[in-house]
C-alpha cells in the first residue's frame, strides 16, 4: 500500500510538497496451528454439507416401491407365486447395488479433491469408505419402511427425502450445537439416544469424527487411527443392526397377518374367547401407544445402560480454540443416570403392557 501526504494549511512549501509517504505492508503466514484451527472448520463444514446431497440417494428407492403397490405389479407377482422374502431381497439386493456405485462415486469425488479428512491416507480412505457403504445397507430398508406412509409415488420420493435431511442433517447439526452450550449440554445427552435410532444420523456423526479428528492428531502429533473413534466405532456395529432391524420390520409388514393370528390366539387364550375385534380407532390408539412405548424405553434403557461408562470431553470445531489439545482417552466423566431415565423406563414399561 502507497501513501502521500501534503501540507495540511497555509502555503505548501517545496519540501513538504515532495515528501511521500511509502508503506509495504507483507503479513506473516499464518502458523500450522492456525491453519489447522481453519482446516478443522473447513473440514467440519464439508462434513455437514456432503450430508444433503447424501440424502437423496435411499430416497431414490422408494418411488418404485410405492408405484408397484399402487399399480398392483407388487400383487401380480404375489399371487404368481413369488415368495414376499424373495421379492423384498430382489428388491434389497438391487439398490444395494446402485447404492455402492454411489458410493464409488462419492469417493471418486472425494479422492479427486485430495481433502486429507477423507482419504488423508489408505486407513482414513478405507474408514470412510466403509461408513459410507454401510449407510446405504441401513438407510434403504429404512426407506422401505417409510413408503408405507405414502400413497404417490412422487410425494414417497419427497417425503423420504424430507425424513432423512430431518433425521441427518438437522439433527447431526442439533446435536454438534448442544453439546457444546451449557444450557442444552443435558438435554443433547438425552436426545443422542433417540437420534441413533436413525441410520443418517450415525452416518453424518461418524463422517464428522472422520474428518475433524484427523485435524486434531495433527495439531497434537498424534497417529492417525480413523477406525479409532469412538462415533466411527459405533456406527460401524450401528449400522449394520439397524440394517437388520429395518429389513425385519419390512418382513414383519409383509406377513403381518401372522403376527395378527398369534395376538387372536394370544387374546382367546387369555380372555376365553375364539375372536378379538377391535374398531379403528381402537388399534390406532393401540399402535400409537406401543410406538410411543418403544420409544420410553428406548431413551430409559439407553441411559441406564451407560451409567457407569466414562464420557470423554466433547471437541469439535464449534468449541475449538487454538492452543487447546486434543483430550486424553482416558480423561472424562462419569456418565450417571438420572432419575428422569429411571421414569422413562418405568413408563415406557407400564405403557407397553397397557397397549
Amino acid at each position: 500500500n502507497e501513501t502521500a501526504s501534503s501540507s495540511s494549511a497555509g502555503a505548501p512549501s517545496s519540501s513538504s510538497a515532495d515528501t511521500y509517504y511509502r508503506v509495504h505492508n507483507h503479513p506473516l503466514p499464518l502458523t500450522a496451528a492456525q491453519s489447522a484451527q481453519v482446516q478443522v472448520v473447513l473440514a467440519f463444514l464439508a462434513g455437514i454439507f456432503v450430508l444433503i446431497p447424501l440424502s437423496y440417494a435411499p430416497a431414490a428407492v422408494a418411488p418404485l416401491i410405492v408405484k408397484e403397490r399402487n399399480s398392483k405389479a407388487k400383487h401380480l407377482q404375489l399371487v404368481s407365486g413369488t415368495n414376499p422374502v424373495v421379492y423384498w431381497l430382489a428388491h434389497y439386493l438391487w439398490d444395494a447395488g446402485m447404492s455402492s456405485l454411489v458410493s464409488l462415486g462419492v469417493m471418486a469425488v472425494f479422492g479427486l479433491y485430495g481433502e486429507p479428512g477423507f482419504v488423508g491416507n489408505a486407513a482414513q480412505a478405507g474408514a470412510t469408505a466403509l461408513v459410507l457403504w454401510l449407510y446405504g445397507l441401513a438407510a434403504i430398508p429404512l426407506a422401505y419402511c417409510y413408503s408405507h406412509l405414502f400413497l404417490s409415488h412422487s410425494t414417497a420420493q419427497i417425503g423420504v427425502l424430507v425424513f432423512n435431511l430431518t433425521t441427518g442433517f438437522v439433527m447431526v447439526l442439533a446435536h454438534q450445537i448442544m453439546q457444546v452450550l451449557p444450557n442444552t449440554v443435558d438435554a443433547d445427552r438425552a436426545l443422542v439416544h433417540f437420534y441413533r435410532l436413525f441410520p443418517p444420523f450415525n452416518f453424518g456423526q461418524a463422517l464428522l469424527a472422520l474428518t475433524q479428528e484427523w485435524y486434531f492428531a495433527e495439531l497434537g502429533g498424534q497417529p492417525h487411527d480413523p477406525f479409532g473413534s469412538e462415533e466411527v466405532s459405533r456406527a460401524l456395529y450401528l449400522l449394520p443392526l439397524e440394517a437388520l432391524l429395518f429389513f425385519s420390520l419390512v418382513l414383519g409388514a409383509e406377513y403381518s397377518y401372522l403376527f395378527r393370528s398369534a395376538l387372536l390366539a394370544a387374546a382367546a387364550a387369555v380372555l376365553g374367547g375364539e375372536t378379538l375385534s377391535c374398531s379403528f380407532r381402537s388399534r390406532l390408539g393401540c399402535g400409537l401407544a406401543s410406538a410411543l412405548a418403544l420409544l420410553l424405553l428406548a431413551l430409559g434403557a439407553t441411559a441406564v445402560a451407560a451409567a457407569g461408562t466414562t464420557e470423554r470431553e466433547v471437541q469439535s470445531a464449534l468449541n475449538y480454540n487454538e492452543g487447546d489439545a486434543p483430550p486424553a482417552g482416558g480423561e472424562g466423566v462419569v456418565a450417571e443416570a438420572t432419575p428422569l431415565d429411571y421414569v422413562l423406563l418405568v413408563l415406557g414399561l407400564l405403557l407397553l403392557l397397557l397397549a
